[in-house]
């Protein structure tokens, strides 16, 4: 069906046509608009009119020029203008019919083109009248008879009417909802705002939106807002019948943009079970806060009656009994915690299950934990992060001691016994030499990126289009930081460790310099390597050394215990960024390193006795032993001196009490560490390509297959280990930008208040997975 820009550009050139057999072609159409009404549509014709002049300032460009330039355009003698067969249009603002008829008082600035009259013709109504915009739309003798209200084009814009399907309109005359929609162009927005704060909403909200506002409720959903009836309003929403759907779907995707209507929503009695149309429980009491608050009440409960009998057989059965929850919207608002968590335990059981450990060498044991061993611990701090309320921490703290404490203890001891019997894996000269460094090369030290942490680093990265490639190492015993950065450090050759060494400090093998932080740095420094504090551009044949101090995870475990849990998501966001910025700048290949690993157990790790006149120094998992000191369990050399022992914790215990954090020890998590390569991206991989705003509306667009794929916008926190609140969320899918059809998302800012303040945008994959961020500025202009 035309639209009523196509019937008005059919209109325009058709009144050119003639009859060759009593007159000559006209050499123009003049298009008179004394009061200036199509002016600043101007641009839209031009689009469907390319052979339309302007007259008017000297804007080769835009077509746009005195009268003398308009007529050598239609005499055909500009380079610049060609009407490529069609008969030059001029439209002439500013002046009507009537200053072309009365030549002798013509302006000057219109002098040029009153001759054109004569060969020429005009687009008009009669021979007197311009058309108008109301005249041409309503006229029934060659307008396009519409019954459209004179009020309507006093708006800023045409666009709205130009793109009216005139034969759809079988009664002449465009719905109320038509207009409505000019002042409301999002009506879902405006229903879940005024639900959210019917107050707020009336403040913000122009008269003339809120009257169409006001229409729209009346006429197309059921319910009249100035009757301040919310609670009708949520059931209405809540039902999800007829467009109350699409509302509904709107409030889904970014819910926490409306903090209330969980609140109002939450006042409604359940419905029947079995509803016409909802089969699904979950699909049926979704947008009912009671039901799954009472959900998480009984998995509450639940997981609180489980003990070392029971829970390997009733996890997996309360998994699927709760996993639907996870989709529904209450798991985006933090309203299923429990939901979230139980899936981590599911996959930690079942880790711990199918790689149990506790039998064969170091060997077995280092292969069954890369094999999948480690995603029991990937599964326990995944878990603790998703729950808040100290009843819920307890529950899940509860249960993981339940299954994880003898698995981890188990593993534990057995490596300690494989260790005693044919020597630590990662003793001095065991294993590979390290990386051959090339110029180019960044080593990127870590500190406590334990081996579950790395992979979930990795398969960031790896998503991103990053080649990575894994290798398990042994970190040093005893497993601190004073040990084990300088054996990862390029000039770990240059390194040894005297027998009065305090701290477990290595020294400098030739001046035997303890190697503090700074000592460690000139030494790199002294023997070719360039000391970053943070990403710098490549340039040159050199080698670098960076502590990725923003992602050091051990600072934090110290700091906070069993809540690193919590922080682990925002702390391997930050070392992504500086992967990523680090190859980006042209470095060719980017090596994470690390010194150690650390357990973690809620509540703390059982307490283990050493008396203290047998040891020079103790930590939480390690001490340092007295020369001919008797300690009631096994000693081990130190890496750097075989000739000074360390004692390490049996099993998986602690030398301090309510440690729940603590690392030094002998175990797979402490010392099983995974190695880095990161190259830069191939030429097709995933990530964000362009973003750009318009109002309040983020359009994101992306390169490789993405499809599929999500986009989540939080508001940037100020604790560096904290994720901000979601505001918006988006599926990639196709969109047309510019008239061209390309790959992305938009993300509507319902929050017009958070214009100009920071933000995240993360990109994520099929899985769950980041594959890109960006931070932004909220409804910015320009970004790059």
């Amino acid at each position: 069906m035309p639209k009523a820009l196509e019937l008005m550009v059919k209109s325009i050139r058709k009144s050119a046509e003639y009859n060759p057999a009593a007159l000559s072609a006209p050499v123009c159409i003049l298009w008179p608009d004394r009061e200036k009404r199509w002016l600043k549509d101007i641009s839209a014709f031009r689009k469907e009119l390319p052979e339309l002049l302007t007259l008017g300032d000297y804007v080769p460009d835009s077509l746009s020029g005195p009268g003398i330039w308009i007529r050598c355009a239609v005499a055909g003698r500009l380079d610049e203008y060609r009407s490529e067969g069609k008969v030059p249009i001029v439209y002439v603002p500013g002046f009507g019919i009537q200053n072309f008829l009365e030549i002798k008082e013509c302006p000057d600035s219109l002098r040029p083109l009153a001759e054109l009259q004569y060969r020429g013709v005009f687009w008009s109504q009669s021979a007197t009248r311009d058309w108008t915009p109301h005249s041409f739309f309503t006229s029934d003798n060659g307008g396009l008879g519409l019954d459209i209200p004179e009020s309507e084009f006093g708006r800023e814009s045409l666009a709205s009417l130009l793109s009216l399907e005139v034969e759809s309109l079988s009664d002449k005359r465009p719905g109320r909802d038509f207009f409505n929609l000019r002042d409301v162009p999002d009506p879902d927005s405006y229903v879940l705002k005024w639900l959210n704060d019917p107050k707020v909403f009336d403040e913000q909200t122009a008269p003339d939106a809120r009257k169409s506002f006001l229409d729209i409720c009346r006429d197309s959903l059921g319910f009249d807002p100035e009757a301040g009836d919310t609670a009708a309003a949520a059931g209405l929403l809540a039902g999800r019948e007829g467009r109350w759907s699409t509302i509904w779907n709107r409030f889904k995707e970014a819910p926490n943009n409306y903090p209330k209507i969980p609140e109002r929503l939450g006042k409604l009695a359940l419905p029947k079970p079995g509803a016409s149309g909802h089969p699904d429980p979950a699909d049926l009491f979704e947008p009912y806060p009671k039901w799954n608050s009472a959900r998480e009440t009984e998995l509450r409960s639940a997981l609180r009656s489980l003990n070392q009998a029971n829970v390997r057989e009733r996890i997996p059965k309360l998994e699927k009994e709760h996993s639907a929850r996870r989709g529904l919207v209450w798991a985006k608002v933090g309203q299923a915690p429990l939901a979230r968590s139980l899936e981590h335990l599911a996959a930690a059981v079942a880790a711990c299950a199918e790689y149990p450990l506790n039998g064969g060498n170091a060997g077995d044991l280092e292969k069954g934990y890369v094999q999948g061993g480690w995603r029991a611990d990937d599964g326990i701090v995944r878990a603790l992060s998703e729950v808040k309320r100290s009843a819920d921490v307890k529950a899940v703290s509860d249960v993981i001691r339940c299954f994880y404490e003898r698995w981890l203890y188990d593993s534990a001891t057995r490596l300690q016994e494989a260790v005693v019997e044919s020597g630590y894996p990662g003793k001095p000269g065991s294993g590979d030499g390290g990386p051959d460094y090339r110029p180019g090369d960044c080593v990127l030290f870590v500190d406590g990126l334990r081996f579950d942490v790395a992979k979930r680093l990795s398969a960031d990265l790896s998503r991103s289009g990053f080649p990575v490639s894994e290798k398990p190492v042994w970190a040093t015993l005893p497993s601190v930081t004073a040990t084990g950065k300088p054996a990862v450090s390029p000039v770990k050759g240059l390194v040894s460790g005297k027998e009065d060494s305090e701290k477990f400090m290595p020294c400098v093998r030739d001046t035997g310099t303890q190697l503090e932080t700074d000592k460690l740095e000139d030494l790199l420094e002294r023997n070719g390597w360039s000391v970053l504090n943070e990403p710098e551009e490549y340039s040159g044949q050199r080698m670098a050394w960076c502590e990725c101090r923003n992602g050091n995870i051990d600072h934090f475990g110290h700091d906070q215990g069993a809540n690193l849990a919590g922080s682990l998501e925002s702390l391997v966001a930050q070392i992504y960024q500086c992967v990523s910025d680090f190859l980006d700048m042209g470095w060719k290949r980017v090596f994470v390193v690390t010194d150690h690993g650390w357990l973690l157990m809620p509540a703390g790790l059982p307490k283990s006795d050493l008396p203290g006149v047998v040891t020079k120094e103790k930590w939480g998992r390690c001490a340092s032993v007295k020369p001919g000191a008797k300690l009631p369990h096994e000693t081990y050399p130190w890496h750097w001196n075989p000739d000074r022992q360390v004692a390490c914790a049996p099993g998986s215990s602690c030398y301090v009490a309510n440690r729940a954090y603590a690392h030094g020890g002998l175990s797979l998590q402490e010392c099983l560490n995974l190695r880095l390569e990161v190259s830069g991206r191939a030429g097709t991989e995933l990530g964000i390509s362009e973003i750009r705003w318009k109002g309040c509306n983020c359009i994101v667009t992306v390169t490789g297959d993405a499809k599929g794929m999500k986009f989540v916008l939080r508001k940037k926190s100020d604790e560096p280990s904290k994720l901000g609140s979601i505001l918006a969320e988006a599926n990639v899918d196709s969109l047309k930008v510019g008239g061209e059809e390309l790959l992305g998302a938009k993300l509507v800012l319902d929050d017009f208040t958070l214009e100009g303040e920071l933000a995240v945008l993360t990109f994520f994959d099929r899985d769950g997975y980041q594959v890109d961020f960006r931070n932004i500025v909220l409804c910015e202009k320009n970004v790059p």
